[in-house]
């Protein structure tokens, strides 16, 4: 892997300034998904810090970017990666068999994430989906497959089907590669560990840290030291499907930033845009001349909809003051939110 780094970054160099380039983007992923690899976290945030491209390469970005977070030790952001990357996933209608394998294996990426995190359930459902696009690209690839086989195998097992998982990694083509051999014996020792012995599971720990290491699957290595200590994840159920849980959250964030506020105005956009900036000019003018009333805490817009925030002790007052002003704008759907302690009035505007 040191050698693909050397070689890797020596074509990158020759991309300098390249990014539209179709072989700039997935040098950088291969160089993350190595420094990943390695464990050489700092590399694999250099080549992932910024988003690039569309749809499969977009969500390959995310996916590894779920990776990264998990092993920072962020499984909150690991999760809204995990996320992001599935909804985009999903929506892809790609049939060219190379873009239908690159979602199986962003697909795959995304479901190790889970199943390692405990999220056995959302896991084995997406393992499947990435499956069902291996198949229908028409190619078979070795390493996809036993992969796949090894999320399966960890899915039984954090669903309590010892058997079943034992099955499942009897099948799993060990010889496909170094990394497949490494996780296999990750999941045996994980299988001692829950059958209570814990001297042959602490054993088979330490034979993946002493193989990853030589190998240079560092991360590993990590990974099966940690857990020789604690254990495995546990199991874990999440709230809806793993699709929307990264836009489920940003909602109740936005509720929350917006019912901080004393007035939240919402106006469909219909005018040019200049005239909400002259709006809100003239309520900032306002304000500044009225302290007692409030203040203003910006305006934004995702292009459909304009929303002015307003801070204040008397939302009645506040309103009543810059109505005027916002009422001109308002069309059909606009509306505005008055906070009264724990209480939310929304008026229809105009």
């Amino acid at each position: 892997m040191v050698r693909a780094v050397s070689e890797l970054e020596a074509a990158l160099e020759g991309l300098a300034g390249r990014v539209d380039d179709h072989w700039w983007i997935p040098v950088r992923l291969a160089l993350a998904q190595i420094a990943l690899e390695l464990d050489d976290l700092e590399r694999a945030r250099l080549y992932l810090e910024d988003e690039h491209g569309t749809g499969v390469i977009r969500a390959r970005q995310r996916a590894l970017r779920a990776r990264l977070h998990l092993q920072e030790g962020d499984p909150q952001a690991a999760e809204m990666a995990v996320s992001s990357a599935v909804e985009a996933l999903l929506v892809d209608a790609h049939e060219d068999p190379g873009q239908l394998i690159e979602g199986a294996v962003a697909l795959l990426w995304c479901g190790e994430v889970l199943f390692e995190m405990g999220y056995g359930q959302e896991a084995a459902r997406i393992a499947e989906i990435g499956r069902r696009r291996a198949e229908a690209a028409g190619i078979r690839q070795p390493v996809l497959e036993a992969a796949l086989k090894l999320v399966e195998a960890g899915v039984a097992r954090l669903a309590d089907d010892v058997p079943a998982a034992e099955e499942i990694l009897a099948g799993v083509d060990a010889g496909s590669s170094p990394e497949i051999a490494l996780r296999v014996e990750l999941e045996i020792a994980r299988l001692a560990w829950m059958r209570g012995d814990r001297a042959a599971a602490r054993a088979r720990y330490g034979k993946v840290e002493a193989d990853g290491e030589r190998l240079g699957y560092l991360a590993l290595a990590r990974m099966a030291r940690a857990e020789a200590v604690a254990g495995p994840a546990v199991a874990r159920t999440g709230v809806g499907p793993v699709e929307d849980w990264a836009s489920t959250r940003r909602a109740i964030e936005d509720e929350l930033t917006q019912n901080s506020h004393a007035v939240v105005a919402r106006l469909v956009l219909d005018a040019p845009f200049d005239a909400y900036l002259e709006a809100e000019r003239r309520i900032a003018d306002l304000l500044d001349s009225r302290p007692d009333l409030g203040a203003l805490d910006g305006a934004s817009t995702d292009g459909h909809i304009w929303e002015l925030f307003l801070e204040g002790d008397d939302p009645d007052a506040l309103w009543e003051a810059v109505a005027p002003v916002v009422a001109k704008l308002a069309i059909a759907g606009s509306r505005v939110d008055l906070r009264r302690g724990d209480v939310v009035q929304t008026i229809p505007l105009p």
